[in-house]
């Protein structure tokens, strides 16, 4: 009697559940971030149509792809990919600008899920000990209200559950915005601007940096390398978007030949 009880309080609940999301779904209607579409109850953030146009790299985490090589020998990393090509000339940079700079942290998680589940059944994740968002400055993250790398960091460990570090490293310099800057200027401008400050680490840690954007990965190794007293670290990276800065940003879709493989610098 009592299970059937059970049975029929989940149920109940779950009905519960879905009819107040139809409901919100009426009084407070929500719209794709890209077209602007009327959103169905399932869908969130972005529609299915848009969500399928995407520009997405394909790289599904296969080890040794192009962004990975270009990584070797920047950082002792073991793996690295990135989800989708941000291209600013198209709507599909709609999806960056929103979680970025309009307050919509709910699209970083959002895609943060989808790259993590694209990863889940590969063994990209199956070493990684600790995930540690590339940290914003205390000013900037002030003004945005959120640190939307944690957002997407905060997806991936929805999926995967490993957990988040944010007490490792901090952002000690408020440094200028990348956005405009050459390779060399952005080397420069991330010198020096992160620093370690963590404890309670395991032993030759494998550590999953987690950014939105990667376009010379200037600021992802600039806070690697904070870590630099770590012994035996090694690192992964998983990004959102690769701009089309990126040096080998065309050979993101190209086969890899795993019989010659070399870095790319």
């Amino acid at each position: 009697m009592l299970s059937k009880l059970k049975f029929l309080l989940h149920d109940w609940i779950s009905a519960f559940q879905l009819w107040m999301k139809a409901l919100i779904h009426i009084i407070m209607p929500q719209h794709c971030v890209i077209c602007n579409g009327l959103l169905s109850p399932d869908e969130l953030g972005l529609c299915t149509s848009c969500l399928e146009n995407l520009p997405y790299t394909n790289l599904y985490g296969i080890k040794g792809n192009w962004f990975e090589r270009y990584c070797w020998g920047q950082i002792p990393v073991v793996r690295a990919s990135a989800y989708l090509k941000y291209l600013p000339a198209t709507d599909s940079r709609i999806p960056f600008v929103a979680l970025k700079y309009n307050n919509r942290p709910d699209i970083a998680h959002l895609l943060g899920t989808m790259m993590a589940k694209e990863l889940i059944d590969t063994d990209f994740f199956s070493t990684i000990d600790y995930i540690v968002p590339i940290p914003l400055s205390k000013e900037r993250k002030n003004q945005r209200g959120y640190n939307q790398s944690l957002e997407i960091a905060l997806g991936i460990s929805d999926v995967t559950h490993i957990p988040i570090r944010e007490d490792l490293v901090v952002r000690k310099i408020s440094n200028e915005t990348q956005t405009h800057l050459t390779s060399e200027q952005r080397r420069e401008n991330v010198k020096g601007i992160f620093e370690y400050i963590g404890h309670d680490v395991v032993d030759s840690p494998h550590i999953l940096l987690v950014d939105d954007i990667f376009t010379t990965g200037s600021t992802l190794f600039s806070c690697a390398k904070s870590f630099e007293n770590i012994q035996n670290i090694h690192f992964s990276i998983l990004v959102l978007g690769v701009s089309r800065q990126y040096p080998y940003f065309d050979t993101l879709d190209n086969h890899v030949d795993e019989d010659a493989l070399s870095p790319l610098n």
